[in-house]
């Protein structure tokens, strides 16, 4: 049932970027703060971006990646321990080509210092290394199109 009703609220959101926080980990305040840089996300580069939290597995929500369009999903899991793991998951039409590291390097440094951040903290500077390889992206191809 939790699989029908992840699914379920992952196509209604599919269309609409926003912060599904199933875990409460953040509060109203945080929500909004995380949203409002949601929104300039898609201003300056077209792409949504869905942040979502569960202690659920992450198989079913990356499976609706098949049908969007410039679409990134954040997926939060706290366990037990209160370790956390993070998923990313770019929609196929994002070219990640050559910045595959930028990436890489971005969670590791998030990584190392996700114990002295808050859970927003730490999803608003994921956000804005998102945005910023999502820009570079954005400025290589539009360069690369005019040549």
């Amino acid at each position: 049932m939790k699989k029908v009703l992840i699914a379920f609220v992952l196509i209604v959101y599919s269309s609409f970027s926003s912060v599904i926080d199933n875990d409460n980990i953040y509060n109203l305040k945080d929500k909004e703060k995380l949203d409002s840089q949601i929104v300039n996300i898609k201003k300056s580069t077209g792409v949504d971006v869905d942040v979502i939290t569960s202690q659920n597995s992450s198989n079913e929500i990356f499976e609706v990646m098949n049908t969007n369009k410039k679409k990134i999903i954040i997926f939060i899991q706290k366990n037990h321990k209160e370790k956390v793991n993070v998923k990313i998951a770019f929609s196929n039409d994002i070219n990640l080509v050559g910045y595959e590291q930028f990436v890489d390097d971005k969670l590791e440094e998030l990584k190392k210092i996700i114990s002295s951040l808050t859970y927003t903290d730490y999803t608003f500077e994921l956000l804005k290394g998102l945005e910023e390889i999502l820009v570079r992206i954005d400025y290589d191809t539009k360069t690369i199109e005019k040549r």
